[in-house]
This record gives structure tokens, C-alpha cells and sequence, in this order.
């Protein structure tokens, strides 16, 4: 049997300057801002920082598109992800400022969501969002589907489903090998929030959240005692955990994918009605 290769596995080549080549090319979809094309969707792109030529992409609501590890290691896409909502906030300032911004977004009530470790940079942008001045930006809620976190003790999950066929073991520990600051395990905060740190301080800030995860996924024991120490801080913990599924079974299940955005709406409509969070000025973007 030949042994696993996890840059193999994950379609990049590492080089000999630490940096990876990238073996998959994804297609990209053209943007339309053109209301008279007859196109059933319109999006556009915007820039965010000049800079690191981080972007933000415009649909029904917005995404933000952030330089990947080891290229920029973590806490890189935090930053990325902070500059986005400062961005935002220039766009109402602004009276030059993005139009479909002013004319179609209520930011009033807005809400940070990602999926895997766009889960953990939405958890991640909430605890940075708590020191920042965001007025009018109002997150009220913070969505992370299936997010990723590790630490250097193994779970009960990771060992049950070591040979997951989208995430292995090998696989999940190169993804932090890449993406945490150098000289630094996966004991590290941004690996592991459940460990002791300055940051457990900001963590009975956050909004309401809503978690969601699978009990065949290996990092699902994660997802559950991250759960657990949202609400042995107070947080208001909205936790959806279905025992049959593995990690993002919504991209090839589609009755799974609608359960799933039926659950993200019926979150999103339980903070929008809530007026204790929906009218609190509480430090939004799609990662």
C-alpha cells in the first residue's frame, strides 16, 4: 500500500520556499451588475485593500475572498476579514461610497457566516469585531457551519474517522501546519479556542450564534466543546447536530443543503425578531 500524501490528497505541491502551488484551478463565474440583462442574479466585485488585493464579491449577500496559507498564515485572514468590515463601514460614510451598499443593505442587523475554517475566522472576526468601532454596522448573530478546530490531544471524532474521505487525520493536521503562525502547534488559540488565553476575556461579547455539524465528521467532537464553552460564557448557543452526515455532506446531498438553509433562516429570523439583539449596537461579510 503506498503511503498517504495529504498535499496530494489537499491538490497543492509544496516548495522548497515554504510556499505551496496550488493544483486546482477553479472556475469563476463573470460578474453582472446590469439590472437590464435579464440575468436572474446580478453581482459585482469590490476591493477592499489595494494592497493584498483582498476582495469582496456581491450576490445576495457578500463573501469575502482572503489570501490563503502558508502565503499568509493565520492570523492574516482575521485581519483580511477586519479589513472587510471596515470597509463596509467606509462604504456608508462615504457619500462616494458603493451604491448597492446604500440602496439594498440594512446594516442594522447583520450577521457573519462561514463554513469549515470560514467558521472559525466568523468566530474569530466576532471576538476582534467586540474592540472595534463598526457604528452603524449591528452584527447580531454570528453562523458557523461545520466550523474547524484542532488541538494536539486527539478527540474521540478525529481518531473514529481518521480516514475520512474529505478530511484524514494527515490531512487536517498539514491544514494547520500551513495556516498557524510558524514556531506554533495546535494547542495555538486560533487552533484551539477551548484552551485557556486573553481571549476567553471577549468571548461573553458575542451575539447569538448558530452552530452547525455532523456526527460522522472528525472534527465534530471539536464543534460540541467549542459549543460548550460558548455557553459556560453566557452566549446565546443555537446548536444544530445531525448524527448522520460527515463534513459538508450539503455540497453533494441536496436535501441535507436545504435542511441546512432552513436552519440558517430560522436562526436569522429568531435575531431579526428579537429586539434585545436586533436593536443593540454590537460590533458583516461571508467568509
Amino acid at each position: 500500500m503506498s503511503k498517504f500524501n495529504p498535499y496530494e490528497h489537499m491538490n497543492i505541491r509544496p516548495n522548497p520556499d515554504g510556499t505551496v502551488t496550488r493544483l486546482l484551478n477553479f472556475p469563476a463565474a463573470k460578474t453582472n451588475a446590469d439590472p437590464s440583462s435579464g440575468e436572474p442574479i446580478l453581482s459585482k466585485d469590490a476591493i477592499i485593500n489595494t494592497e493584498k488585493n483582498t476582495k469582496a464579491q456581491f450576490l445576495h449577500s457578500s463573501s469575502l475572498s482572503f489570501i490563503g496559507s502558508p502565503l499568509s498564515r493565520l492570523p492574516g485572514q482575521y485581519e483580511d476579514a477586519e479589513d472587510s468590515l471596515r470597509w463596509l463601514k467606509q462604504q456608508v460614510l462615504d457619500p462616494d461610497g458603493d451604491q448597492w451598499i446604500k440602496d439594498y443593505a440594512d446594516l442594522s442587523r447583520c450577521f457573519l457566516s462561514g463554513s469549515g475554517n470560514g467558521g472559525n475566522i466568523v468566530y474569530n472576526l466576532g471576538l476582534r469585531a467586540v474592540d472595534m468601532d463598526l457604528d452603524p454596522i449591528n452584527i447580531v448573530g454570528l453562523i458557523m457551519n461545520q466550523p474547524m478546530f484542532g488541538g494536539k490531544q486527539r478527540t474521540g471524532s478525529e481518531l473514529k474517522f481518521a480516514t475520512d474521505q474529505l478530511i484524514p487525520l494527515p490531512v487536517l493536521d498539514l491544514a494547520w501546519e500551513l495556516a498557524l503562525p510558524k514556531g506554533t502547534d495546535r494547542d495555538h488559540r486560533y487552533c484551539n479556542p477551548m484552551l485557556e488565553g486573553p481571549h476567553q476575556e471577549k468571548i461573553k461579547y458575542l451575539p447569538p450564534c448558530l452552530v452547525l455539524g455532523f456526527g460522522m465528521d472528525p472534527l465534530v467532537d471539536r464543534q460540541q466543546q467549542f459549543v460548550q464553552m460558548l455557553l459556560n460564557h453566557g452566549v446565546k448557543v443555537d446548536a444544530q447536530f445531525d448524527e448522520v452526515g460527515f463534513h459538508r455532506i450539503e455540497i453533494v446531498d441536496a436535501r441535507r443543503r436545504v435542511g441546512l438553509i432552513t436552519n440558517i433562516k430560522q436562526f436569522m429570523n429568531s435575531q431579526l425578531t428579537n429586539s434585545q439583539y436586533a436593536n443593540a449596537r454590537r460590533p458583516v461579510c461571508n467568509t
